[in-house]
């Protein structure tokens, strides 16, 4: 029997867009937010918020935000002022490099302070509070954001280290880092993950290169590094770095993109979200049971280990078998 595919279409869910900005008067700062509503029902939606990469906004990854509106989560997808496309210029109109501002700590630091401050907002808002469960939140994010969101998780880079800082949100149940960075970059070191301490699933290609390292095989230490409970990496032949973005201008238009690198990401962290926010334990089955590799025929490879499982929220307690698959290079 052919395996089922995980949710790959659109789910039953009407939903609504917005935009908006929202004012932190403590650090005087202004959060721009795209957020992608489902229409009202009987019960309290679980909450994913995203933070994009260096030079891109609330308005990218739509085809995440929607897909996981369609399927019953508020997305709410951040602008973070300072590394957006904004800051891509200088004031003379010249381009500003990217790693002039990955260098700026205050960038590192503020990134995750906009998402605990945007649950922060939702909390505060009384209508939200009818819509959103504050028990059931992910964070999710590519490149600077898959930074970002491993942030609110513990993982810590060297300044934090020195000052003694942490931005680890306990309300976070569970991370999707897209193109996680190394220790080359971010001001990472060798033990910014031992602190990670909750379910993350990492996602990588095997074009998707470092900058200033020149390999993709860097990105995936966080998954070889963390400690944590309930660790996940997808590797996906041939996606590059811009795979996880949207159809932009960053892409090379004569090497477009397999339509199917944006199936398997869908599929991928919606089934990672049913099963750690939503303690699915279908879909958390769905994961382990090797159906990526065999719906992309071979294409994608998932690793895992400190595997738990359970029903209910927070309960994965029976311990799994740690697992690892056959990179997917070419000929695999």
């Amino acid at each position: 029997m052919p395996v089922p595919a995980y949710k790959r279409e659109s789910g039953p869910h009407a939903f609504a867009e917005h935009v908006a900005t929202w004012r932190d008067e403590r650090r005087a700062r202004d959060v721009p937010v795209r957020l992608y509503v489902p229409e009202p029902g009987h019960e309290r939606l679980p909450l994913v918020l995203f933070s994009p990469g260096t030079g891109l906004s609330r308005d990218d990854y739509r085809y995440l935000g929607r897909h996981w509106a369609s399927h019953g989560y508020v997305a709410i997808h951040l602008t973070h002022p300072g590394s957006d496309p904004a800051a891509l210029r200088r004031p003379d109109g010249t381009l500003r490099p990217i790693v002039e501002i990955l260098a700026d700590v205050r960038h590192r630091h503020e990134r995750p302070q906009d998402v605990s401050f945007a649950l922060d907002s939702v909390a505060a808002e009384p209508s939200w509070r009818e819509r959103v469960d504050p028990q059931r939140v992910a964070v999710a994010g590519h490149s600077f954001g898959a930074y970002t969101a491993l942030a609110l998780v513990g993982l810590r880079d060297q300044q934090m280290n020195q000052n003694g800082l942490s931005f680890a949100d306990h309300r976070v149940q569970a991370v999707i880092a897209m193109s996680p960075a190394s220790e080359a970059n971010l001001g990472q070191h060798p033990g910014s993950w031992d602190r990670v301490d909750r379910p993350v699933f990492a996602l990588t290609g095997t074009k998707d290169t470092e900058l200033g390292v020149g390999t993709w095989e860097r990105r995936r230490r966080c998954f070889d590094r963390s400690p944590a409970r309930d660790q996940f990496l997808l590797i996906i032949r041939d996606a590059e770095h811009a795979t996880f973005c949207d159809e932009i201008e960053l892409r090379i238009p004569t090497k477009p993109v397999p339509a199917a690198h944006h199936d398997y990401i869908r599929m991928a962290t919606t089934a990672f979200l049913d099963a750690y926010v939503r303690a699915d334990a279908e879909a958390q089955q769905w994961l382990l049971g090797g159906a990526l590799a065999e719906l992309s025929a071979g294409a994608c490879a998932l690793e895992y280990k400190n595997i738990t499982s359970g029903k209910g929220s927070g309960t994965f307690s029976k311990p799994g078998r740690p697992h690892s698959e056959r990179t997917p290079g070419k000929g695999s």
